[in-house]
C-alpha cells in the first residue's frame, strides 16, 4: 500500500470511502457538540458500521428529542447532553454485532440468550415531514384532582395543584422527571360556583380543562380553565 509522508511520520493513504466516512463523522460530531477524541472516534465507528443514512437518522432523532422534553440519564439525576442522547439511541437501536463494532469496550462474548436472539434492525425515522415550523393551533390540558387552598381574586379564583407524571407511558418515550409539577389553576367565578358545592364532598375531585402555558413570573405552569366539572357532577349528568 502506498504511504504519504508528513512531518510526523507516515500513514496509509485513505481511500475515498474512508475519507467520506470521516468527513460525515466529523459533521455529526460537530452537530452534537462533541470535541473530545473518544466520542468523535465513536461517531466515526457509527458511520463506518451503520452507513451515512442511518447515522444521520439517529442524529435527527436525537436533535428532535433534545428540542422537546429531552432524555434523562438512567438514574434520572440529570438531563442527557445531545451527544448522550445520540449514543443512547444508537446503543439501543442497533444489533448486538453492530454494537460491538461501535462500542468496542462492550463484553466480547454474548450471553446465551442474546446469541440466540434474531438480529433486529432499527426502523427508519421519518424526518422529512412538510411544514416543520412546530406551531400548535390548539392545545388543551386537563387536570384531575383535589384543589389546594382557594384564593379569591377580582373575577376569578386561583388554586395550586401538583401534577405527577403518568404511571404508564408508551415504550420508547424518555423517562419524565420524578419531581411533581406545580400547576397554578385560574378559574372564573362563574365556573367555580358550578363546582364549589360539589367539592365540599372530600371524595369528589375537580376536572378542569383549559389552556396551559409556562408563566415566567411563577417559574411554572399556569392553567387557564375553560371548562370545569367534578366526577360526581359528570356522573349525575350521565345518569340524567
Amino acid at each position: 500500500m502506498m504511504t504519504t509522508h508528513s512531518g510526523k511520520g507516515t500513514r496509509p493513504d485513505l481511500t475515498p470511502e474512508e475519507l467520506h466516512i470521516r468527513q460525515v463523522a466529523a459533521q455529526i460530531a460537530n452537530a452534537l457538540g462533541e470535541t473530545a477524541q473518544e466520542p468523535r472516534h465513536q461517531c466515526t465507528r457509527v458511520v463506518r458500521t451503520l452507513g451515512e443514512e442511518r447515522a444521520r437518522q439517529f442524529l435527527a432523532e436525537a436533535q428532535r428529542i433534545e428540542q422537546g422534553e429531552g432524555m434523562l440519564t438512567t438514574d434520572g439525576a440529570r438531563r442527557r447532553t445531545l451527544g448522550g442522547v445520540f449514543f443512547k439511541l444508537v446503543r439501543d437501536g442497533v444489533t448486538q454485532q453492530e454494537r460491538w463494532r461501535i462500542f468496542p469496550t462492550a463484553p466480547t462474548k454474548p450471553r446465551q440468550a442474546e446469541a440466540q436472539r434474531p438480529a433486529v434492525t432499527s426502523s427508519p425515522i421519518v424526518t422529512d415531514l412538510p411544514n416543520l415550523r412546530g406551531v400548535a393551533s390548539n392545545m388543551k390540558t386537563t387536570i384531575v384532582g383535589r384543589p389546594g387552598r382557594i384564593i379569591a381574586k377580582q373575577g376569578y379564583i386561583m388554586t395550586t395543584m401538583e401534577a405527577r407524571p403518568a404511571q404508564a407511558l408508551p415504550k420508547g418515550l424518555p423517562t419524565p422527571p420524578a419531581k411533581p409539577t406545580s400547576v397554578v389553576v385560574y378559574i372564573s367565578v362563574k365556573q367555580w360556583q358550578k363546582v364549589a358545592e360539589a367539592l365540599r364532598d372530600p371524595e369528589d375531585i375537580l376536572i378542569a380543562e383549559g389552556s396551559a402555558v409556562y408563566d415566567a413570573d411563577l417559574e411554572g405552569v399556569a392553567l387557564y380553565v375553560q371548562k370545569a366539572s367534578t366526577r360526581n357532577l359528570d356522573r349525575a349528568a350521565r345518569e340524567a
